[in-house]
């Protein structure tokens, strides 16, 4: 059973290097949250153009508390809609966090499974 949970250990953690390399390698800003909008991954591009704060200092953080100037912005109003009506938005306006920048943006809510998010 010990010999199966680390051989399952051991592919998981290559699944999750892998997946990082591919969410890394992506040229436009990438963001991911969980349920309570804390921040699961940050890559490089959202880090400078979207954030201005390096991903370790954002992982597990919710997003409205590190950035509570986007709270009733359209960000914040479209990311909320997202989530109630489980469809992608996508929109375009200018940021809230790096001042005279405007960004594009699509969120896609997580997929809910029997009415409990995975």
């Amino acid at each position: 059973m010990e010999a199966r949970v680390q051989v399952r250990t051991a592919e998981l953690a290559a699944a999750n290097e892998k997946l990082n390399s591919v969410l890394s390698s992506i040229t436009e800003a990438y963001a991911a949250f969980d349920s309570d909008w804390r921040f699961l991954a940050v890559n490089r591009v959202a880090e400078r153009e979207v954030f201005g704060r390096p991903a370790d200092e954002l992982i597990g953080k919710i997003i409205w508390d590190e950035y509570p100037q986007t709270i009733g912005r359209e960000v914040h109003q479209q990311y909320q809609r997202a989530v109630e009506t489980g469809e992608p938005v996508h929109f375009e306006t200018p940021s809230s966090i790096v001042p005279g920048t405007g960004m594009k943006y699509t969120h896609i809510p997580q997929r809910r499974i029997g009415g409990v998010l995975p």
